[in-house]
């Protein structure tokens, strides 16, 4: 899941309390309520937005560092791996920084 949701920008400021298609009078309160207290925060939606975005590129360099060992095999170019599970979490690293790269401009 850390790794498919990388595809997408965060934005904090759609999110709603309660699960989605289930808006209870109290979950919209609540949303209100909560939405309401952010605005006043220096930097809003914006702040958060970026903070769990370098939340989720953090989380995916940490279990970058932590993949086991595997076989590998040392070809003309590189190296190569069983499940090329380093070069996964790599892509998945550079697209979560070019994502947030778009939410800036």
């Amino acid at each position: 899941p850390l790794v498919a949701s990388c595809e997408e920008p965060i934005h904090t400021r759609l999110a709603s309390c309660g699960p989605p298609g289930n808006q209870k009078p109290e979950n919209i309160r609540d949303t209100k309520m909560i939405h309401k207290e952010i605005k006043k925060m220096k930097g809003g939606f914006d702040t958060i937005d970026e903070v769990v975005s370098w939340l989720r590129i953090n989380s995916l360099m940490k279990e970058r560092r932590t993949l086991g060992m595997e076989t590998t095999l040392e070809v003309p170019i590189g190296i190569c791996t069983s499940s090329c599970a380093e070069a996964r979490w790599d892509a998945a690293i550079a697209k979560a920084l070019s994502v947030w790269e778009k939410t800036k401009k």
